[in-house]
């Protein structure tokens, strides 16, 4: 249950719905007290909130419980650096380094802590590269894409650090990219930015950001995109800090790209593995082999290299995201499968180490298909008559929660039964249990609007509740069905004494209620009929001028059974 509301929260999370998230973490937390993920999560949605303090007291309380875990760190650091407590933001960031030094995000935040204490830098270029520029790196749809690359940090802290670094990096596409994000300019090369004329001859194209279309034949919980393989750009021939074999894995990798577009998955595979085989640490490469093997229709490869991909991420210290596509991938795979249970608990991992809109949509398609398919599975007329035939020996012998219980396994066995919801609705009605009793009648007059007995029902819960006037409505559509039905004339005989002989307080009871009904209202609110019930009120006898006229008859009539116009 607990697990159950924190995926409802992360589900919050993911909409921007944090007030929402905040409660399903509330009630995950009350029933699972001792989990530092809810506390960090509920954290996180309290900082996105700025309630600074309340999200302080979840990250102390996260780190608490798990003094090991530096994403428990990097909430308190986050907290305190929103306060304003710079130094208590430093120390909580060093924690978190000391358990997971090549984190990056973590030295970045604290980075930003950092510059709020040290004047920026006179340098004209350093002020650029000053305050939160990793959120504008990660707002960025391209830019995002470097933020997981060990040599694009590396040279952004560098020009952090020194400004004047900037001139040794002109040449690669990456950091012109930042600087025309950081300058709002458009900077297309490093040629440019200096002032001169020359541009490049073949510029890399901007990352497409809409999912690769798929046909199928039946819905699918999820269209496996492409962009994910799109959007790694290629690299400048001149590289920072890359081995020999970390250059060759990148031809390897685009060669695995353009064989991928084609639609040659094999060969993609195949250069894809190689890439792997001379950079073992890179689990981009292994996410894009799983693209070809999604693509391929090989699913189980796709889940085993995207585990690995995980199991990776998690040793180098990966960025969340990447390791949210890697659980997407996981997700998709299984949905193909139709194994939909596990492809939901990939889908909630993934929102929550990233939530995105795409997962999100993701898992609502797949809860429904999940539900749609055990339906189906469970669907037996034969169980369904048997657990029927139970719950008719229970009603008989007056034990109608016995009833319910069977008559409920039969409409699970077969719900287009309407007869399962009038007999249901019988036993709720003897239990009192009106509210339920009332919308298996209307589920059972949905399935058959020619089915007597389900207004019958119906009407007979109005009458207990003194909806007079609605159970006389209820009644009279069961006469258009069945013009001779005895059980029928006999409740609306019984509607109209109960209505003739009511005392005063019911009649105002009934009134009361019968003022919130939408159909009343509008009677009273109708200019003619307003002016019909004061001009009677002063003078009865044009009362029976007015019942000549058929839809104000009835509407008079409505009003007497109501309780709202009185006739003694």
């Amino acid at each position: 249950m607990a697990e159950e509301l924190k995926n409802k929260g992360n589900r919050a999370l993911a909409e921007k719905n944090f007030q929402e998230a905040v409660k399903f973490y509330s009630e995950a937390i009350k029933l699972d007290p001792s989990n530092h993920v809810l506390y960090s999560n509920r954290s996180a949605a309290y900082a996105t909130m700025r309630e600074w303090n309340k999200a302080l007291s979840d990250a102390q309380k996260t780190v608490e419980l798990k003094p090991d875990w530096s994403k428990g760190w990097s909430r308190v650091g986050a907290a305190q650096h929103g306060l304003q407590n710079y130094e208590a933001a430093l120390e909580a960031y060093d924690k978190g380094l000391k358990l997971e030094p090549n984190n990056e995000q973590m030295k970045a935040a604290k980075q930003d802590v950092e510059r709020e204490l040290v004047p920026p830098s006179k340098n004209p270029f350093g002020e650029i590269f000053q305050g939160d520029i990793w959120s504008r790196i990660r707002s960025d749809p391209e830019l995002s894409t470097y933020a997981h690359q060990p040599d694009f940090v590396a040279m952004v802290s560098q020009l952090q650090q020194d400004p004047q670094a900037l001139n040794r990096f002109l040449g690669d596409k990456r950091i012109m990219r930042l600087l025309s994000v950081l300058l709002g300019l458009n900077i297309s090369s490093g040629s440019d930015f200096m002032g001169k004329d020359e541009h490049e001859d073949h510029p890399h194209p901007h990352p497409h950001p809409h999912p690769h279309p798929q046909s199928h034949s039946k819905p699918e919980p999820h269209k496996e995109t492409k962009k994910e393989e799109k959007k790694e750009e290629k690299k400048e021939e001149k590289k920072v800090e890359l081995s020999s074999e970390q250059e060759q894995a990148l031809k390897e990798k685009e060669l695995g790209a353009q064989a991928y577009k084609k639609k040659d998955f094999e060969t993609a595979i195949q250069h894809f593995s190689k890439a792997f085989e001379l950079d073992p640490k890179n689990i981009l490469l292994l996410t894009n082999r799983a693209a070809a093997y999604f693509e391929k229709g090989d699913y189980d490869k796709c889940i085993e290299d995207s585990t690995k991909a995980i199991e990776l991420g998690r040793e180098v210290h990966a960025d969340f995201k990447a390791l949210a596509r890697a659980y997407q991938r996981i997700g998709n795979a299984y949905a193909k499968q139709e194994k939909y249970g596990e492809a939901i608990e990939a889908y909630n991992k993934s929102l929550t180490e990233h939530g995105t809109e795409e997962v999100l949509n993701a898992l609502k398609r797949t809860e429904k298909l999940k539900k749609e398919k055990e339906e189906r599975e469970y669907f037996s007329v034969e169980l369904s008559l048997e657990a029927k035939e139970k719950g008719n020996q229970f009603y008989k012998a007056g034990d109608y929660p016995e009833a319910v219980k069977h008559y409920t396994e039969a409409i699970k066995r077969n719900p287009n039964d309407y007869v399962l919801y009038s007999n249901r609705a019988a036993c709720y009605t003897n239990l009192r249990a009106f509210s339920e009793g009332m919308k298996d009648c209307e589920k059972c007059i949905q399935l058959n609007p020619k089915f007597v007995k389900g207004y019958t029902r119906k009407a007979t819960i109005q009458y207990f509740l003194k909806e007079y006037h609605k159970c006389l409505e209820t009644y009279q559509h069961a006469l258009e069905i069945e013009p001779d039905n005895k059980e029928v004339e006999a409740g609306i005989q019984r509607t109209v004494q109960a209505i003739n002989s009511g005392s005063d307080l019911d009649d105002k009871e009934r009134a009361e209620k019968a003022l919130q009904d939408p159909e009343i209202q509008s009677i009273l609110r109708d200019p003619i009929m307003r002016s019909i019930l004061t001009e009677i009120q002063e003078n009865p006898k044009a009362l029976n001028e007015y019942l000549k006229d058929a839809d104000i008859r009835a509407k008079i009539e409505k009003l007497v059974a109501s309780g709202v116009l009185g006739t003694k």
